[in-house]
């Protein structure tokens, strides 16, 4: 479960921005007697924003650091691609600070980077009523504490790996004898990548008739998601594609010499899976048929990709992350969306939910208000520099029509355009055509 996250220096954000998904009356490090995680966390955070405010560099750490923890011992890329400074402040560190729960131990992970790799990584874990040091490394030097549970084997090991863009959790992850503070690793497992816009849906899409061919369950909640949004399609399926006669052949002969090649395997393995495809069934007056995925509507395949991985956390639990969520979807579909993870039946494992949008109806009043106050934000920009701001630092009430004010621009957050500025551009665009007429 994550807690908070504070980013220092990264893109637009030059000073430090914290989203804190922890309920305001929670000050202490557990909950008290009687109380859940749950509890005292929110299940989603939404942020809002004018264009190019830099709402996206809120939620894009959280994947670029899962994929640093796993990766970040088989090149420099990873870690690297944090070192993303503010334009105007890039001798300064940048940081990263995350807490989270897991396997019900609170856990803070501190990571600051520098030109020349990782200044400092830090983790601590809550002992009774502190945060005890697991291990602190400063540059390539580490030191492990008392209670970090690991053999001096298993510490001598992730000595060995420290480079100046490798990360102790990669190291950690890859040793026999890791100890039950494994955790703090592990957790990032479970943190889907973001999904951002259509960039990644071919992938995603992948994933997903992957999904479905492994477990068959996975068709049914497809069939049963897709009719919730009421779109016309009964029944879901993977088919395959029949290959050219010369691709066949090709599959042919690869599949006779793959049993003592592994190369051969992968690629022939990975032919197959783009000759695969989702049919969709259709009904109308009585009668059935069936479309290919590129016949069918993008508005259900997006959806679809959209939609999947919200049921893949809200199965296993996690942290989602949306860019932009609701491109090409109708708002309602959205607020449907949105409302899965603030319902205890659909979502008894507490998976999380963060997203950007420009969807200002998720903060209106109609029918009713799907997101709790504690969980909206907005972040504006002013002179190249972003601010991250709760809507609860807000005097509140009530009655209040949050996107009502939102948009009348009492929280900030909101485009202001500049009608004069285009009224002298426009009259120079027709100064210049009459004054070329004249010359011709």
């Amino acid at each position: 479960m994550l807690l908070s996250i504070a980013i220092t220096n990264y893109r637009s954000f030059s000073e430090e921005a914290v989203l804190d998904l922890q309920r305001r009356g929670f000050k202490t490090l557990r909950p008290r007697g009687g109380e859940t995680w749950r509890d005292n966390t929110w299940r989603r955070a939404a942020v809002f924003g004018a264009n190019a405010s830099g709402k996206s560099n809120i939620l894009r750490p959280l994947s670029l650091l899962r994929d640093a923890v796993f990766r970040s011992l088989t090149g420099e890329r990873f870690v690297a691609a944090l070192r993303d400074p503010h334009r105007l402040s890039l001798d300064r560190e940048t940081s990263f600070e995350v807490e989270y729960v897991a396997d019900d131990v609170h856990y803070r992970w501190l990571l600051v980077l520098d030109n020349a790799g990782v200044v400092k990584e830090k983790l601590e874990a809550v002992e009774r009523v502190r945060f005890i040091k697991l291990f602190e490394r400063t540059r390539n030097d580490i030191e492990f504490g008392q209670q970090s549970g690991l053999p001096q084997a298993a510490k001598g090991n992730i000595e060995q790996f420290m480079r100046n863009w490798s990360l102790v959790f990669s190291a950690w992850d890859t040793v026999k004898s890791p100890g039950k503070h494994i955790a703090a690793v592990d957790w990032w497992r479970f943190f889907l990548p973001l999904i951002d816009g259509e960039g990644d849906q071919v992938q995603r899409h992948r994933w997903l008739i992957d999904l479905a061919q492994e477990n068959v369950h996975w068709l049914t909640a497809l069939t049963s998601i897709l009719r919730v949004a009421d779109v016309g399609v009964i029944n879901v399926d993977v088919r395959k594609e029949d290959a050219p006669p010369a691709v066949e052949q090709v599959l042919y002969s690869m599949s006779q010499k793959a049993a003592n090649d592994t190369q051969l395997k992968v690629d022939a393995e990975a032919i197959e899976q783009y000759l695969r495809y989702l049919e969709f069934e259709h009904e109308s007056d009585g009668a059935s048929f069936s479309l290919h995925e590129e016949d069918e509507s993008q508005g259900t395949k997006t959806w679809m990709d959209v939609v999947v991985p919200a049921l893949f956390a809200l199965t296993l639990g996690g942290v989602l992350t949306v860019d932009e969520i609701g491109l090409s979807l109708h708002p309602l579909l959205v607020r449907q969306l949105v409302s899965y993870f603030d319902d205890p039946e659909l979502n008894p494992s507490g998976a999380q939910l963060l997203f950007t949008s420009h969807d200002t109806s998720l903060i209106g009043k109609q029918p009713d208000e799907v997101l709790h106050r504690g969980e909206v934000w907005f972040v504006d920009k002013q002179s190249s520099r972003s601010e991250l701001i709760a809507l609860d630092e807000f005097p509140v009430r009530s009655a209040h029509n949050i996107e009502k004010r939102y948009l009348q621009g009492s929280y900030g957050a909101v485009p202001i355009p500049d009608n004069a500025e285009l009224v002298r551009t426009l009259d120079e665009l027709r100064r210049s055509y009459t004054d070329l007429s004249r010359t011709r």
